[in-house]
């Protein structure tokens, strides 16, 4: 029987059951930073994801080094909407960066400071929703990724 990674299968349930959109919509205006935290947490488990997808044989992606122009779905993201990219994944005030603030020492951010990141963020959520492969999908990669790395052992 073909197994994910027990990772792959906590993301999507995450997905399926957070909701992050409409969390972070319902208490943007008292919570304006735990809003955009929740957002960035929407991106990161669809990043994980994808990058587990194009290396499904491979560990799964603890950290996010793996966070550059040139893989295929920023690369995408960043040729449709350069600012949402440069928002999102670039500069000290991307909210990637903002994000790590906002996690590491619980810093209050004002609803005028993160505001535009609402906008960038959903796109880029839906970029990546849009580009990420079903389960199935994952599972059938895995399968003959599995089979060709055990013919090789032959």
């Amino acid at each position: 029987m073909v197994k994910l990674h027990t990772e792959a299968y906590e993301s999507f349930k995450l997905l399926e059951e957070q909701k992050y959109e409409t969390r972070a919509t319902h208490i943007f205006n008292c919570e304006p930073s735990l809003a955009v935290f929740l957002l960035w947490c929407n991106i990161e488990v669809l990043l994980r994801l994808n990058k587990y997808y194009d290396k499904i044989q491979d560990p799964w992606p603890n950290d996010l080094s793996f966070i550059h122009a040139s893989w295929r779905p920023l690369k995408h993201i960043k040729g449709i909407n350069v600012d949402a990219y440069n928002a999102i994944f670039v500069g000290p005030k991307s909210l990637w960066k903002i994000r790590n603030k906002i996690a590491h020492t619980g810093k209050f951010i004002e609803k005028n400071e993160v505001e535009y990141f609402v906008e960038y963020a959903k796109f880029v959520i839906d970029c990546l929703n849009s580009g990420l492969p079903k389960r199935s999908d994952f599972l059938t990669k895995k399968k003959n990724s599995d089979a060709q790395k055990n013919r090789g052992r032959k």
